[in-house]
């Protein structure tokens, strides 16, 4: 079976994408993950599914080069803690070349709709020890013009625990996407 083609867009470390690139290599091949982290360092672990394959770049150069660029047919391109919003015109591009894009966004923003946007950990935090939120989680969605507003494709959903620290709701929320993904993509 053919592995289908996969970029990945990322702006923190990158830890998301090299899990994923290592439990689904038999149905992804890893073309290419973008990051416009500035202070992203490659990994030269060996067997680092990620070296030789970042690259990075400011945002608007990432937009140009998929804009532009001629992705194979039917690619996967997934945003994993990207911190920026797809243009209409990327979109329309990568839909064009029949590119699925989805988003994995950190919070059950089908329960908590205002935990949509940049970075919702801190606000998701807040609200858990308030008693304001009860749950946390991760949504997977196709990516539209909006922010966190495309069609839900997976979600995972786990009862908060108010003793957890920031830290440990970051970690828990982390390990929610990656079973998040692993049933999306293996059914």
């Amino acid at each position: 079976m053919d592995r289908i083609p996969w970029y990945s867009l990322f702006s923190h470390t990158g830890a998301e994408t090299k899990q994923l690139a290592g439990a689904l290599d038999s149905l992804f091949e890893l073309k290419c993950a973008y990051t416009n982290n500035r202070n992203y360092q490659d990994d030269l672990e060996l067997g680092n599914v990620l070296y030789g394959k970042v690259i990075k770049a400011p945002a608007g150069s990432i937009n140009a080069a998929l804009k532009g660029s001629s992705l194979p047919l039917g690619s996967l391109v997934t945003l994993n803690g990207y911190n920026r919003i797809l243009p209409s015109e990327v979109l329309k591009a990568l839909h064009r070349r029949c590119a699925l894009v989805l988003n994995i966004h950190p919070a059950p923003i089908q329960l908590y709709p205002e935990l949509r946007g940049l970075d919702p950990h801190r606000k998701l935090y807040e609200g858990v020890q308030s008693g304001k939120y009860k749950f946390i989680g991760v949504v997977i969605h196709e990516v539209d013009e909006g922010v966190d507003t495309g069609p839900i494709a997976h979600w995972k959903l786990k009862l908060a625990d108010p003793s957890w620290t920031y830290e440990e709701l970051c970690e828990e929320s982390h390990a929610l996407g990656f079973e998040a993904w692993m049933e999306y993509f293996n059914g």
